[in-house]
């Protein structure tokens, strides 16, 4: 066979055979290509936007409300109490599940073991009563905080309230159990 007829026969398998094969393939795999990108644009947000209207309007089986108030001279009780009187899930929580850490001086740095230390109290009161749920309400400063969140890191499901404008306002649940 002459190389002019095999080259002939080469371009004609190639046109004829392998490149309506390779469009058929390439059409068959951007189906799943775009449903993948759907899904990571647009389906994950819409799963979690409903994941995080039903924890919302969820308070738990037994919840509690944890108030950590580590702002001198200002008592938040007064504002809490309100948020609670506006809210019909937590106007339901005793008065036995609800549990305080106050400070009524500003914090410094030797006062850090003593905050830890009523803060691992507090959870130890929560974690006996069997609460499956905490209410955090808190107000102070940041590092305090990310001592109250490793605290919480392996306890229950916990919901934050942030103080926004004069009231305590519902922001979700801190992380995703």
């Amino acid at each position: 066979m002459p190389v002019a007829t095999i080259l002939l026969w080469g371009k004609n398998l190639l046109n004829n055979w392998i490149e309506p094969i390779s469009a058929i393939i390439g059409i068959i795999t951007f189906v799943p290509i775009l449903m993948t990108l759907y899904e990571v644009k647009f389906g994950r947000k819409y799963k979690y936007a409903g994941w995080f209207n039903q924890v919302k309007n969820s308070t738990g089986s037994r919840p509690a409300i944890f108030i950590i108030d580590l702002k001198p001279n200002a008592d938040i009780r007064t504002q809490v109490q309100k948020a609670i009187a506006a809210d019909e899930k937590l106007k339901s929580i005793p008065n036995d599940r609800i549990f305080q850490v106050c400070r009524s001086e500003m914090l410094s740095p030797k006062d850090m073991p003593d905050l830890v230390s009523d803060i691992r109290t507090g959870m130890g009161e929560i974690m006996k009563s069997g609460i499956d749920t905490v209410h955090l309400f808190y107000a102070g400063p940041v590092s305090p905080m990310a001592i109250v969140g490793a605290e919480f890191a392996n306890c229950c499901r916990v919901i934050l309230y942030q103080h926004y404008q004069g009231e305590y306002t519902h922001r979700g649940p801190v992380k995703h159990i």
